[in-house]
């Protein structure tokens, strides 16, 4: 039993408020909506909810998006772009429930929910666990943890998606060898080196079983050749099941409608968008059969 249950109706849908023993999920069900943004009306919705768990040096708060209908559900731990858990990976996540039947936990790897305030913040923030991997992966550890503990999830069948940094940070969850069915990345940042910042180079667990699905931009400036031939490199010599998929017209951020930066290189891109989402798809289809 997860405890008490608060229903509480918006528009067409019927949203859940859980208190989980130890864990606080919300307030008052309403809250939700203040959280999201948007009003639900995909019937296959069901409603985020708030999870608090420990994550590293942090206190995190994870949001665990569930479609309707009777768990447990296959999950997707979903590692948001460098400016973490805002409104573009519950859009993301939304998007994942309505086409598939499965759950998806959206990780908060800055802790206490909390988002950068500008690109130079995101970029702080980011820079320090791009060099300090050892905390990245307790923070990623964390958010597999917290998710396999919901009533609600498979835990025979969590994988995990990341964006951007949020890819660098599935990465290193993929070489720490946890029990996962398989990480999907996409436009993420690959390798140790990033302008003036040397991430920390950890060494990759033994006899990793998960699956790794690499999708990235050939235009993406962000990720040198030297750190695509490195990352490339280091997965073949670790014999593992892993893939790359390179998307030949296709810059950085190729999956968030809001980018729009050619200078920089950061540029939604509808077609490269709608064909990773469907390679992610089928990808989590055959390993969560």
């Amino acid at each position: 039993m997860l405890g008490e249950t608060y229903p509480a109706t918006e528009g067409d849908s019927v949203l859940y408020g859980v208190l989980f023993p130890g864990l606080i999920l919300m307030s008052h069900p309403k809250s939700l909506f203040n959280i999201t943004g948007f009003q639900y009306r995909n019937l296959k919705i069901r409603g985020f909810f708030m999870i608090e768990y420990s994550a590293g040096s942090v206190k995190a708060q994870g949001e665990l998006l569930l479609p309707k209908g009777k768990g447990p559900f296959p999950t997707l731990i979903l590692i948001p772009y460098w400016k973490g858990k805002d409104h573009v990976g519950r859009e993301y996540a939304k998007r994942i429930v309505s086409t598939y039947p499965w759950a998806v936990f959206l990780a908060d790897y800055y802790g206490e929910g909390r988002t950068p305030k500008s690109a130079e913040e995101a970029g702080a923030w980011a820079g320090a666990l791009f060099e300090d991997r050892q905390e990245l992966r307790n923070r990623m550890k964390g958010a597999v943890e917290a998710a396999k503990k919901q009533k609600e999830v498979d835990p025979n069948k969590v994988g995990a998606i990341g964006f951007c940094f949020g890819g660098l940070a599935a990465i290193e969850l993929f070489k720490m060898g946890l029990p996962l069915k398989g990480v999907a990345t996409f436009h993420a940042t690959l390798g140790y080196k990033m302008g003036d910042k040397i991430g920390e180079k950890l060494a990759l667990a033994k006899g990793i079983k998960s699956s790794l699905l690499v999708m990235h931009g050939f235009l993406d400036p962000l990720v040198s050749l030297e750190n695509r031939l490195e990352f490339e490199k280091e997965m073949k010599e670790a014999d593992v099941d892993w893939q790359m998929h390179l998307f030949g017209r296709a810059s950085h951020a190729f999956t968030n409608p809001e980018s729009n930066d050619p200078k920089g290189g950061l540029m939604y891109d509808r077609l490269t968008d709608e064909r990773s989402f469907k390679m992610m798809g089928l990808f989590f289809s055959e390993i969560f059969a």
